[in-house]
């Protein structure tokens, strides 16, 4: 029988996303403050009532068998054979064939930096899930115009967060380094915007995102720096091939640390995706300058695209 069924749901906060996937995050033990803290991060309310898998965090040091619960939270006893270990660099997590919920040990305390670190690491759990059902992450920007919204994306240092700062009202930037792409309920992909963690890690003023807030995609750019401001549209095999790269470079390392001979089917996986993302969504080459204005370049071709004003 799964762990964690017969936790008192005040304990657990909630993450549900666009493509029907809905998250309880608990801690144990001595993990309270740092769910408190990732909560705070990611807008995350207490969860009172309703279905999701749990994810529950504890603080044991990390086990090379099995998870080990502080037994905070009322749970069935663990199996003590037959885990699956997932090594997100410093975060254990742990899988088992008759256990519903996944268990994550975040080691000892650390310096926030380190916490915001493994918070980060956390999250990668739940986009795994999210590419096993069709959707991606990306190192992206988010801006939202009328309720629609478009995805800027780069490499770091290329200048997203530069186009998210000069980018002028009705526009507004979610994010500007993590996005996430989901499946909607019927041909519709939905964006959520999630943190970007360099500011944690670099010791920069602390942020929060509401990851559940959901904004239906309208296009996808991919940004270069130019001496002028243009547009250039994408066919689908050139748009799925730069989405696959960019796909790739957001989950390299990661590739490199946990998944070996598996990253075969696992960038499979991720083409897949692309394509079906690609055709669904049209895409364009953003030529940005610095003093342009390159959102109205935008502005033109989405106009042609439905991007119309909303009252």
């Amino acid at each position: 029988m799964g762990c964690g069924r017969g936790h008192n749901m005040r304990e657990a906060l909630s993450l549900e996303l666009a493509d029907g996937q809905k998250w309880k995050i608990m801690a144990d033990g001595n993990a309270g403050d740092f769910v408190v803290k990732m909560a705070s991060i990611l807008q995350l309310k207490r969860c009172e009532k309703g279905a999701g898998r749990n994810l529950i965090i504890t603080r044991n040091g990390g086990r090379e068998d099995a998870p080990v619960l502080n037994h905070t939270l009322p749970c069935e006893s663990l199996p003590e054979t037959g885990w699956s270990q997932q090594d997100f660099i410093e975060v254990w997590c742990w899988r088992h064939h008759d256990v519903a919920d996944i268990i994550c040990d975040i080691g000892d305390e650390d310096s926030p930096e380190v916490e915001f670190s493994k918070m980060r690491f956390l999250l990668f759990l739940i986009y795994q899930q999210v590419q096993e059902t069709g959707g991606l992450p990306l190192h992206a920007a988010l801006l939202e115009r009328n309720g629609r919204g478009v995805v800027i994306s780069a490499p770091g240092g290329t200048g997203k967060s530069t186009c998210c700062l000069r980018i002028p009202l009705p526009w507004r930037a979610l994010c500007d380094d993590e996005t996430m792409i989901v499946r909607g309920k019927g041909a519709e992909f939905i964006t959520h915007p999630f943190p970007t963690w360099s500011w944690f890690l670099s010791g920069r003023s602390a942020g929060t995102w509401d990851v559940q807030k959901q904004i239906p995609l309208e296009a996808i750019f991919f940004l270069e720096q130019s001496a002028v401001d243009e547009v250039v549209p994408l066919g689908d095999g050139e748009a799925a091939a730069m989405l696959t790269k960019a796909i790739a470079e957001f989950w390299e390392f990661l590739w490199i640390a946990h998944y070996g001979n598996g990253r075969i089917p696992f960038r499979a996986r991720v083409f897949e995706n692309a394509c079906g993302l690609a055709k669904a969504v049209p895409a364009y080459r953003l030529k940005a300058s610095l003093v342009g204005r390159f959102w109205e370049k935008m502005e033109e071709v989405l106009g042609e695209t439905g991007f119309a004003e909303l009252v």
